[in-house]
This record gives structure tokens, sequence and C-alpha cells, in this order.
């Protein structure tokens, strides 16, 4: 009995083996991802203050969007429906006249959790939590915004490994008072396009 129960574990663990090296084999590499197109809505604590922003590429028009302008991101996958994803998007503005330039730095990481399994390339429904922090500098001084939300969105195949990709997003600012930077509430809409390298 115990040498049958030893050749059933065996087996069970040569099928889990063959099993997790299949799954392996089909995990693809890094899906890297643009943002082209934004639009937010921004309402900073307090009365009348509230920013409208639409962003084609690197250009805002309407105001500057801290925590949806465009970005770059790079996913990296940990199992066939859960993937983490760094991202981080820089902006930088002059006006006419003015000794300084305003530049933005936005680094963040979320997690993008699919419904489907397939590595992210089965494509369909996800939601995306993430956490991140806008780092602004102008005229020798700095600022920064802690931020969290959620994403939600779709993935359409364009080919076997490009893919268009729309989200809606909640994002809440935290309030910096040290820096004088208010709590803040952000909506917003993107559209893009993600590539796995294989």
């Amino acid at each position: 009995m115990t040498k049958s129960f030893l050749k059933g574990l065996a087996l069970a663990g040569l099928g889990l083996a063959l099993v997790a090296n299949t799954a392996a084999a089909q995990k693809p590499g890094v899906e890297l991802g643009i943002n082209l197109v934004g639009f937010s809505m921004i309402n900073p604590e307090g009365d009348d203050n509230n920013l409208t922003a639409f962003n084609v590429g690197t250009a805002s028009f309407g105001g500057l969007a801290l925590t949806s302008g465009s970005g770059v991101t790079a996913a990296f996958y940990l199992t066939e429906m859960i993937a983490i994803e760094p991202a981080v998007g820089y902006g930088m503005m002059k006006a006419e006249g003015a000794d300084d330039a305003t530049s933005i730095l936005s680094l963040g990481i979320g997690v993008p959790i699919y419904l489907k399994k397939g590595w992210g390339k089965a494509g369909g429904f996800f939601v995306t939590p993430l956490i991140g922090i806008n780092s602004i500098s102008s005229g020798g001084e700095s600022s920064s915004q802690l931020h969290f939300g959620a994403s939600a969105g779709t993935k359409l195949e364009i080919s076997e490994n490009l893919f268009w990709r729309v989200a809606a997003n909640f994002d809440m600012g935290q309030e910096n008072e040290d820096d004088g930077i208010p709590k803040t509430t952000t909506f917003g809409l993107q559209f893009g396009l993600t590539a796995f390298l294989k």
C-alpha cells in the first residue's frame, strides 16, 4: 500500500510539474503600454478651483493634469490573471517670459487583474488598483503628492501581441500640508496601446 501511495504521489507531482511547465512556457514577455489620449476632471479641496484637462500625446489642453497625463507602463505577469505594472510619466512647461520651467514626474505602480485567464492576451475586462507619487519642480523648489485609486477597462486585440487599451479611472490625491498641496479627487478616461515583447 505504501508503494502504491508513493507511486500516486510521484505521478501527481509529475502531472503538476507538466502543468506548471506548460503554463510557464505560455507566459509572455513584458507588456509595454503607452497612453495616447487622456481626459480628466480634477477637483481639489475647496471652492471654484476645478480643473478639466484633455491630453493628446504629451500635450495638455485646458489645464495641467497631474494624475492622468500620458504615461508609459511595463506589465510583468505573475499569474495568468494578475500582473504588476510600474508606470512613469513626465511633463514640462515654460511660460513665455518666465525664468523657470515647471516639470512633473509621475511614478506609480498598479496591479492589473483580469477576469479571463491568458496572461493578458485574452483581452476583456480588467481592474487595476494603483498607488503613486507626483513630484512637481519649479524655480528650484519641489513639492510632491501621494495618490491612490483604481482603473477599470478593457483590452481589444489588434494582432496577437498588440492591443488597444481603454480605461476609466478614479484617483484620490493626498493632502501635503508642508508643500501646500490640497487633497484632490480625479475622474479620468484613458486610451492607449499595449504590445507584448514576445
